[in-house]
């Protein structure tokens, strides 16, 4: 009969020991590394924050029990992007593991190879996955393997050495519902939607959605009996969250990952009028107020609004996600504060 081992904690690792690693959400709101024994309750703080991401990336351990590699930051360090983190679980201290010219904004899955020497990642390039290894010393240099068309989303180590993958295809079609449940009519279909895979919208009609168009994300408008295009004039990456906005305007963030840019754009030419630097962190969601004259966004664990036309921006509440209601001129925020997410009225 299942019990309850740990509360507020995900994405556990088993130890040979019993031990459990695991990632916990702390009072200040980021996920923190712990190291969990069940059979005594002690719990150990480890000095990493982990990266929580669209794609689920486990926290690795060595076959030994003794190392960890996870993607996050190591605490007291200025590193404002995440990387691999090499945790010593002994000692319980972390290091970074050196990029080499990698840019750990592509990385896909990754995994400890079987002696416990190197990382083994999966690198999103274009419309290929590159396939490395990484030494964990500071002496190595990364060795790439092989390349495989399409995604990836898991990866594994065998003791032989070889390299076990699982590449990903995974076609996906927009379709329409009518109010009383009639049958789903498709609008489009696209060879690979992207990640975070939201709909908007816009005033005209037609849906925006963000895809997978020769190994990049873009935003793409649909309408239904004529063939998807993009939707901005610009050959960045576009991509959610995203919000529509009052006067057939579109809010997104713009540029590779982290996405911590946003950019307005009328809906109606593909024009980008403007761009919003909120320096908070990632975005996590993004909306706008009934004239579209605020957008609310959540990063770093925290509700933000700023001016459509620029500026500082101004913190409202702790959040991790957030809807504005434009018939109330109020917000919905969700935070997730323990097992559970709670959701607010503001």
């Amino acid at each position: 009969e299942e019990h309850l081992v740990l509360e507020k904690a995900d994405n556990p690792a088993a130890l040979p020991d019993g031990s459990l690693l695991v990632s916990r959400i702390d009072q200040r709101g980021p996920l923190q590394l712990f190291h969990f024994w069940p059979e005594t309750g002690k719990l150990q703080e480890l000095p990493v924050k982990v990266v929580a991401t669209v794609t689920y990336l486990t926290l690795q351990t060595s076959r030994d029990g003794r190392h960890a590699l996870v993607l996050g930051t190591v605490d007291g360090t200025s590193a404002d992007k995440p990387s691999l983190i090499e945790v010593d679980l002994a000692a319980g201290s972390a290091r970074p593991v050196p990029a080499n010219g990698l840019d750990y904004a592509e990385l896909r899955a990754f995994a400890l190879s079987a002696d416990g020497r190197s990382a083994i990642a999966a690198f999103r390039a274009g419309t290929l996955a590159r396939i490395v290894r990484i030494p964990l010393s500071e002496r190595g240099v990364p060795q790439e393997l092989f390349t495989v068309t399409g995604d990836v989303w898991s990866i594994d180590s065998d003791p032989d050495g070889s390299v076990l993958i699982n590449p990903v295809d995974r076609p996906g079609e927009l379709v329409s519902l009518g109010p009383h449940g009639a049958k789903p009519v498709k609008i489009a279909s696209f060879r690979e939607p992207a990640q975070i895979d939201m709909v908007v919208v816009l005033a005209d009609g037609r849906a925006v959605i963000p895809a997978e168009i020769s190994g990049r994300t873009r935003l793409m408008a649909v309408k239904r009996g004529q063939d998807p295009e993009a939707l901005v004039n610009t050959s960045e990456e576009t991509a959610a969250p995203l919000t529509a906005m009052a006067g057939n305007r579109i809010a997104f963030v713009i540029g590779p990952e982290p996405h911590e840019t946003i950019a307005v754009a009328d809906a109606s030419n593909g024009r980008i009028s403007g761009r919003i630097q909120p320096d908070k962190g990632s975005i996590r969601s993004l909306s706008a107020s009934a004239d579209g004259a605020t957008l609310y966004l959540t990063a770093g664990g925290s509700v933000w609004s700023v001016a459509t036309g620029g500026g500082e921006a101004r913190k409202i509440c702790a959040g991790d996600w957030v809807v504005a209601n434009p018939s109330r001129g109020t917000l919905m925020v969700a935070r997730n504060e323990s097992s559970r997410s709670e959701e607010r009225r503001v």
